[in-house]
């Protein structure tokens, strides 16, 4: 059980998480940020990676907000919402975090998310072997959906 702020307290069951979420202004410092344990509880998100590690990051950059589409997308393909309202509270989403139940990210799943990113820099970050993350620069790794 954890508590999500004014959200409320909710069971999280094992297995992986997806959180959309956008940087429009500051990708780099918000990512670094989330990959931090200790920190001032800002965000839903916040409450979360505090005491589960990340695993991987998946961006792109551009001037557009994606958290909606991608939150569809990943409940059109299996995901499923364990805490109403987490990370949407600013939009009528049900839900920017998702519960993975398949077990590991999809390569199709990454390909659909970024399907129509065009011109615009994106790919996937994955964690070490430690359990704190090491920094996050955007164009490290990145990656084509192919």
């Amino acid at each position: 059980m954890l508590e999500i702020g004014r959200l409320g307290t909710f069971e999280f069951p094992a297995g992986l998480y997806l959180y959309c979420g956008s940087a429009l202004n500051g990708l780099k410092g918000r990512i670094r940020r989330h990959l931090r344990r200790d920190k001032k509880h800002h965000w839903h998100i916040d409450r979360l990676t505090a005491v589960a590690p990340v695993a991987q990051v998946w961006w792109v950059v551009e001037g557009a907000r994606r958290e909606c589409r991608w939150a569809d997308a990943i409940k059109e393909q299996g995901g499923q919402i364990v805490a109403r309202r987490f990370g949407s509270s600013d939009c009528k989403c049900s839900s920017h975090l998702l519960w993975w139940e398949k077990g590991e990210y999809t390569s199709d799943l990454y390909r659909i998310l970024f399907a129509d990113a065009g011109q615009a820099t994106f790919g996937m970050w994955a964690a070490g072997k430690d359990e704190d993350s090491p920094g996050f620069e955007p164009g490290e790794s990145a990656k084509s959906p192919s």
